[in-house]
């Protein structure tokens, strides 16, 4: 979108953990949010707002609530997330980047120690605005989203930040 054009970078960071998604642990998250769609009586989860949500969750369990708790806030920040694109207010998106990866370590669990680190190490950097897992989760990149001016810093740092840490 325009407003993203030439104020900010977007950068790929990759954590250098393998993601086996066929390995069955994506297919068991969608199999929670087909559970939970099915107990609260919908098709999708795309059907399903905060409020509904929260009125079904006795009838849900706990893991289908969590899944969902995801998935409908993650509607929820992308619908935000276009607003605050449109209103140039990158700051606003960046928040959301953030409260997106904080969702699918605490409730989709689809993020790993590495992803969670290279976002830790991110959200420290200045120039950062938002940063979250990327893709299917359980290993593989994250996104981030830098202000221009910091980008060729933020890299050499993260890069530097992350091999302390880890070896990679």
């Amino acid at each position: 979108l325009e407003p993203m054009a030439g104020d900010v970078a977007i950068i790929i960071l990759n954590s250098g953990v393998k993601h086996e998604l066929a390995a069955g642990e994506y297919n068991e998250l969608r199999r929670h949010c087909e559970s939970a769609a099915r107990t609260i009586g919908v098709k999708s989860l795309r059907a399903v707002d905060v409020s509904r949500l929260a009125a079904s969750r006795a009838k849900l369990s706990e893991r289908d609530y969590q899944c969902a708790y995801h998935i409908v806030g993650e509607n929820q920040r992308v619908i935000f997330g276009g607003r605050a694109l449109r209103n140039g207010d990158l700051d606003q998106f960046g928040q959301y980047l953030y409260q997106s990866h904080e969702s699918s370590r605490d409730f989709f669990k689809n993020s790993c120690p590495e992803l969670d680190l290279l976002v830790e190490l991110a959200r420290a950097q200045p120039g950062c605005l938002g940063a979250r897992l990327t893709g299917g989760g359980f290993g593989g990149a994250t996104i981030n989203l830098v202000e221009r001016a910091h980008a060729k810093e933020f890299m050499e740092a993260m890069a530097a930040a992350y091999a302390e840490s880890t070896g990679r």
